[in-house]
């Protein structure tokens, strides 16, 4: 070619995750604990654990049981093999931080202390990383290939976490997710060392909580025909089958396929005590007063003008100028008190239709029978009122930060998301309000992911946002949040939350932005565990594309794989790869328009 040619390449790729991990060529972790320990001293040599080594609980330590029982059923599949005798004890220290533990691992010897169970649990996490990828392992594969030994590097570890709440939240309304799936979430969060799960069980697209005074809440409430967010997803599906809505959430229900699903009060206890048995804290949200139209479609009269559906911007709310609303609310959080053992209950209050409350005789009434002077404050009438009620029955509220619009009580606890509205961490903490931090911007995995989505997450300073020094301590943690619009299965996801999560963990446990490098290193070798977890993560980018190149004769495409292992296939005809398609080996040479 005599003139130089602007040339959009035609060539699509696509990656395939090899099966790294066979026993035979394991990639051990190391070190690379995610979130990075306070304190980590190398030691040489290794410490093999066998069907040989003892579990012990220390003297006075019989609270620590649970995670001697955690240890024993990661361990149960090895098989009889060297029989030097070695020890793993538990032991209290009450000088320890409360969540903070020692670990230290000798070739003979591993033992761990900490003030609480919780503690225990952390550091047995950390012991779990650093055995790879071996325990992680599906059983029918281990089955096949059994391990007589585990090798853990010695090391000795002293850590505690920076905040103490370090959540994740998880919509189960707007698309459902099963017990067993949150199970394997409670998994998950405990191997990163989150300890609080936000469950958002109810919103205007479901109600998934069992109230056994309003059966009808779960009987009709938890089911619903197809909705836009639906088709939105059905047509994704159609180019990525992540997007396909599980064929197990649909029912027959009077001759229509519904969609849906809920938790019987019992079920919800069976995952309350296996969340408590990994050292996490189920905190329930039942968001009111907007958000309700699983439940005022079926009961209307709980609105102000006796209609469920869709107002000006947001779902019809509860009434707050009725005493049968709060009559309703006194009911169901009744039930979730008594169900759900945290201290804490989610009340939501956020994205409020308050323009449904003017002209309304009875609020008008109200607001003047209270010296209200708008439905700003009305809403914090609702607010405060139905913190009383929490705290009768031993609980602290928590709502979005809405809840300051009008005035806020200094007990109730704000979860900051808007970012559009940076003053309100700051006039929470000068109130004396709690603040747990969840600002869109770095903590909403729903948001869609780029290659830079992981160190944005990273980057994350809960402080950044004109916290002063004196009020810091008013900051008490982080939160991811998952809202499920367009994440309808389990593959979606995982896809959404990791490897995000482990920057977010970093952030909570840790700090984040202190070292990108050492951080990115420790992901990259924790993409085998999550291999071996059977987690459908996003890959890293692939380096070496550019929009648009310019040539005389030929050009040059060059990639960096960016995972070792992984396998690229690629077309040149426009038309996606398939395991049928061409191995990129190498530099892949351009020598004419449209192709190679």
């Amino acid at each position: 070619m005599n003139n130089f040619i602007t040339l959009k390449l035609k060539i699509t790729l696509v990656l395939f995750l090899c099966v790294l991990t066979t026993f035979a060529q394991q990639e051990k972790a190391g070190y690379a604990i995610i979130p990075q320990p306070v304190k980590l001293i190398p030691a040489a040599g290794n410490f093999e654990w066998t069907t040989a080594t003892k579990l012990l609980l220390a003297e006075n330590s019989e609270s620590l049981a649970p995670a001697l029982t955690e240890l024993k059923a990661t361990f149960a599949l090895l098989k009889q093999g060297k029989t030097a005798a070695n020890t793993v004890t538990l032991g209290l220290d009450p000088s320890i931080a409360n969540e903070g533990y020692t670990l230290s691992v000798e070739k003979n010897a591993i033992v761990i202390k900490a003030a609480t169970i919780q503690g225990v649990f952390w550091a047995v996490t950390s012991l779990k990383q650093l055995m790879g990828t071996a325990i992680l392992r599906r059983k029918q594969v281990l089955q096949k290939s059994l391990l007589s030994a585990i090798a853990i590097p010695c090391v000795k570890i002293e850590d505690a976490p920076h905040f103490s709440w370090r959540g994740i939240h998880l919509d189960v309304s707007r698309h459902f997710f099963d017990l067993a799936y949150l199970r394997t979430m409670i998994d998950r969060m405990s191997y990163y060392k989150f300890n609080k799960f936000h469950l958002h069980l109810t919103d205007d697209q479901g109600w998934r909580i069992e109230i056994k005074k309003y059966p009808e809440l779960t009987s009709k409430g938890a089911w619903r025909e197809m909705n836009g967010q639906d088709s939105s997803c059905i047509a994704l599906a159609k180019t990525n089958p992540d997007y396909a809505i599980p064929e197990k959430h649909f029912k027959m229900i009077d001759g229509k396929k519904m969609y849906g699903g809920f938790y019987t009060q019992d079920e919800m206890r069976g995952l309350i005590a296996y969340a408590d048995s990994k050292g996490i804290e189920i905190i329930p949200e039942i968001d009111m007063p907007g958000h309700m139209m699983a439940a005022t479609n079926l009961m209307p009269w709980l609105t102000s003008h006796g209609k469920g559906g869709q107002a000006k911007d947001f779902s019809e709310p509860l009434c707050p100028c009725k005493e049968t609303t709060f009559e309703f609310a006194e009911n169901v959080f009744t039930e979730i008190a008594a169900l759900f053992p945290s201290k804490y209950i989610h009340l939501g209050a956020d994205e409020v239709e308050k323009s449904s409350w003017k002209n309304v005789l009875e609020c008008e009434a109200l607001m003047k029978k209270e010296g209200l002077k708008s439905v700003d404050e009305l809403q914090s009438y609702f607010v405060r009122r139905m913190e009383r009620f929490f705290n009768s029955k031993g609980k602290k509220l928590i709502g979005w930060d809405e809840i300051l619009d009008g005035g806020v009580s200094p007990t109730a606890t704000m979860m900051y998301w808007r970012t559009w509205v940076p003053t309100a961490p700051k006039h929470a903490a000068e109130k004396g309000n709690d603040v747990i931090m969840t600002p869109g911007e770095f903590c909403y995995f729903d948001a869609q992911q780029d290659g830079g989505s992981l160190q944005k997450v990273y980057s994350f300073d809960p402080y950044k946002f004109n916290i002063s020094e004196s009020e810091k301590k008013f900051v008490i943690g982080v939160q991811a949040n998952i809202w499920t619009e367009y994440i309808p299965s389990e593959r979606r996801l995982e896809y959404m939350v990791f490897p995000r999560m482990l920057a977010m963990a970093e952030v909570a446990w840790f700090k984040g932005g202190v070292d990108w490098n050492n951080f990115e290193n420790r992901v990259q070798k924790h993409f085998s565990l999550l291999d071996a977890m059977n987690i459908n993560y996003r890959l890293p980018d692939l380096d070496g594309f550019t929009t648009q190149s310019v040539f005389v004769d030929k050009g040059t495409l060059h990639i960096n794989k960016p995972l070792a292992g992984l396998t690229i296939r690629y077309t040149t005809d426009g038309t996606l790869p398939t395991l049928q398609s061409k191995i990129f080996n190498g530099d892949l040479t351009i020598t004419k328009l449209g192709g190679i």
